[in-house]
């Protein structure tokens, strides 16, 4: 985990967490495991430059990843630019994300409840 992040999450396991609920709030689900972090699927997606997303999963799917390893999504940052995620992101998208960062604001226990508050009905 990135220092930057030691005082908003508990530990990988809990990014894991977020990442793929951020996911499955963008219909992409089952993108991460607790266990292991990005599945073969999301490193596929990753590799093809988001091919096949629309552009609001786009954003969600790399906030995710730059949650996860920022690093790994250097060359498709310019995607996540702030005026791209007003103009794209509905309600659908954004609220989830919107509520995740005021929860980042408070901490690992903050994000525990974000996650308990935003799980999904599964399987969609």
């Amino acid at each position: 985990m990135k220092d930057h992040f030691r005082s908003v999450f508990r530990d990988d396991s809990q990014v894991a967490e977020v990442c793929n609920l951020l996911c499955e709030h963008a219909s992409m689900p089952g993108m991460w495991t607790v266990g292991y972090g990005p599945t073969s699927e999301c490193e596929r997606i990753l590799s093809r430059d988001c091919a096949g997303l629309t552009a609001g999963q786009q954003v969600i799917f790399l906030v995710a990843w730059e949650l996860w390893n920022e690093e790994r999504v250097d060359k498709q940052s310019h995607i996540v630019r702030f005026a791209f995620v007003v103009r794209v992101l509905t309600g659908k998208y954004l609220m989830p994300l919107a509520t995740l960062l005021v929860a980042m604001g408070g901490g690992p226990e903050a994000v525990d409840d974000w996650l308990s508050s935003n799980r999904l009905p599964y399987p969609k």
